[in-house]
């Protein structure tokens, strides 16, 4: 049975002859393979995730992630540029699969050597390299995927759907390491990781001949570099009207369709996706919707990354501490993994596409900073003994961020002018977002040299929370034109 919905609507033809429009039953079969992708790469980065983070804090210690973060971003950056020179040369397919034997190996080899070797600390760090990598790999290949498999056009419940697999991956895998790991051992858990690999290498090779057959047709593909973040969008966004311009500008009013995965009205593909982006000549000539979204993107990459830190420090602390710490580590963030991916597909299928539609995209990007406030605040209050339970309902807080803020953030680039827009994805993703976990990571660096406590790492935090407050709930002032009459300016 094909996952479509039974709809049938009606379209207009170039001659306004109308006639009624049915769902291709035969494209059920590659909804499933999305799906089946979804799932497994998801499985992979999590199980490596866990025990990435796990051995990091127990072999190496919290103090040493700042300078982790700092390579991190670098290594990302460029493995990420590295990927598109080779995918530019070869067929997606080949380019996916070989990727995913490629860590598979690396994986496998990892695995043995943290397992004999537990006083090497490269082999540590190279685990926690290796999840970062795999998250940024495997957005970019499932955006790139859902594009050839439906070179004609995507369907805009197609990503929603697909994507329950990442969630369903991230619930199920998350608490099963959460139940097996101290039977079997933490770095036993990469091998969960390596054979989902080689699962997605099959899963290729049974895609590519569809795929073949679909350059073969000529149907061209839409550019998968163009929409940011497509996969996250969650169902009840598929029909959300933004109403108002987050930059204190004016958008396009009346505007209202398929604003998720896919839909006509992306930001990042609406216009000539064609044209060369144009840069602005100076800071002055950045629109300001774009400098708006630039700014909140470096916030929300400097509170990210404070309160990371702050709650794998608390963890390490708390947790380290127990007898064979390490996998209680690993469990513990296997069952917190699982909790936090249920939390956020359960958000995205309930409430968020509701918060939008009633705030408005500016309010909307405000939630994340203002419940994460007040959580800072209220666990500064607790215990010692309540430190942990403390700092992690401050990193909960990132449900809200993954289900409402980034969605808000996506639909805000709406108010770019269409000449600017893929200019301001291309620099806001590809230098401002790096540039300022950099610079974050650096200044943990400092923070973990002075030996400041976690009181000063709170303060940074509520800074960070007020100050992107202050950007979303300001609204300055629009210039009044002169040629407008006093009694029709707003």
């Amino acid at each position: 049975m094909s996952p479509f919905p039974q709809r049938r609507g009606r379209r207009n033809t170039g001659n306004d002859v109308s006639e009624p429009v049915t769902p291709d039953r035969s494209n059920g079969w590659k909804v499933w393979a999305l799906f089946a992708y979804a799932f497994c790469m998801t499985s992979g980065y999590v199980s490596c995730r866990t025990v990435g983070d796990g051995l990091f804090l127990h072999r190496l210690g919290a103090e040493k992630l700042p300078a982790m973060y700092l390579v991190a971003a670098a290594a990302v950056g460029l493995g990420t540029f590295l990927y598109g020179k080779v995918a530019a040369r070869r067929s997606l397919e080949y380019v996916v699969a070989a990727t995913h034997v490629t860590l598979a190996g690396l994986t496998w080899w990892l695995e043995h050597l943290t397992r004999t070797h537990p006083d090497l600390t490269a082999p540590i760090a190279a685990v926690y390299l290796l999840a970062e990598l795999r998250g940024a790999l495997g957005s970019i290949h499932f955006a790139t995927l859902l594009h050839e498999v439906f070179p004609d056009g995507l369907p805009a419940h197609v990503p929603a759907l697909s994507g329950l697999g990442s969630t369903l991956a991230g619930m199920v895998f998350g608490v099963a390491i959460g139940l097996v790991t101290h039977a079997v051992g933490a770095p036993r858990l990469l091998e969960i990781a390596a054979a989902m690999d080689l699962a997605i290498a099959a899963l290729l090779s049974a895609l590519a001949t569809h795929l073949i057959k679909a350059r073969r047709s000529g149907s061209p593909a839409n550019d998968a570099s163009a929409r940011p973040a497509m996969m996250e969008t969650p169902p009840s966004l598929l029909h959300v009207t933004t109403k108002d311009d987050p930059a204190g500008a004016a958008a396009t009013s009346g505007t209202e369709g398929h604003n998720g995965p896919g839909g006509s009205e992306e930001p990042a593909a609406t216009g000539d996706l064609s044209a060369t982006p144009r840069p602005p000549r100076n800071w002055r000539s950045v629109p300001r919707a774009a400098r708006w979204i630039a700014t909140i993107v470096v916030l929300r990459s400097f509170l990210v990354l404070l309160v990371d830190f702050h709650w794998k420090t608390v963890t390490d602390v708390v947790i380290d501490a127990t007898p064979s710490a390490e996998a209680s580590l690993t469990a513990y963030f296997g069952w917190f993994y699982g909790v936090l991916f249920a939390l956020t597909g359960l958000t995205q299928l309930t409430v968020s596409g509701t918060v939008i539609r009633t705030l408005g995209t500016r309010r909307s990007a405000a939630v994340f900073p203002s419940a994460t406030l007040l959580v800072v605040l209220v666990a500064a209050l607790f215990p010692t003994r309540w430190m942990l339970w403390g700092a992690m309902t401050v990193k909960v807080m990132d449900v809200l961020r993954r289900s409402v803020a980034d969605h808000a953030i996506q639909l805000a680039y709406r108010a770019v002018p269409e000449p600017d827009r893929r200019w301001t994805i291309a620099v806001i993703g590809g230098w401002v977002k790096p540039t300022a976990e950099a610079i974050a990571a650096a200044v943990l660096i400092e923070h973990t040299a002075l030996g400041h406590s976690v009181t000063w790492l709170r303060a940074l935090i509520v800074l960070c929370c007020l100050m992107w407050l202050v950007l979303t709930l300001h609204r300055p002032r629009r210039k009044r034109s002169s040629n407008t009459p006093r009694a029709v300016r707003t």
